[in-house]
């Protein structure tokens, strides 16, 4: 799809990912009814409103979006109130998950078609790539050269004055 269309491949990963959650998470709540709705309402805009360049009729969406009845909700217990035993299981899962060591921001699409390639930024948050200095360092900064400087060790104060 993305050759064919000329998109990059994270939105139509993002297009799958959107139609897979509708399909399966949403319309089995909501049913047929509320699809049938929603299709009339995109025929009545379709109608009242035609093909405008994208964002410029966002706010008339807007509008038109607001106070939507909703038929069907499922709400469970579980939902408002979990069990204590859950509420730990999901405590201990978040406290042992770890930051992520780096994020790549995409810049540019180099090329055309399939030889085409993705110049990103990559960005560390930890290890020797991050953007911080290190517990010596800010020892040394925050001490050296003050009355303080008994703080730091031997070596360092050495390798300072030499």
């Amino acid at each position: 799809m993305s050759l064919k269309y000329g998109i990059l491949q994270q939105r139509v990963k993002a297009i799958i990912f959107q139609k897979h959650l509708y399909w399966e998470e949403v319309y089995p709540k909501l049913g047929e009814s509320h699809m049938r709705l929603a299709l009339e309402r995109e025929a009545i805009y379709a109608s009242e409103f035609p093909f405008v360049e994208y964002g410029l009729d966002l706010s008339i969406m807007a509008e038109l979006e607001k106070g939507i009845r909703v038929e069907r909700l499922s709400n469970t217990e579980y939902d408002a109130n979990p069990s204590q035993a859950e509420k730990e299981k999901v405590n201990k899962f978040i406290m042992k998950m770890r930051p992520r060591k780096s994020d790549r921001i995409p810049i540019k699409l180099e090329g055309k078609g399939g030889s085409a390639y993705l110049l990103q930024e990559w960005v560390c948050h930890r290890g020797k790539g991050a953007p911080r200095v290190s517990q010596t360092f800010r020892d040394i900064t925050r001490h050296y050269g003050r009355e303080t400087q008994h703080f730091l060790k031997g070596p360092i104060v050495r390798r300072m004055k030499a």
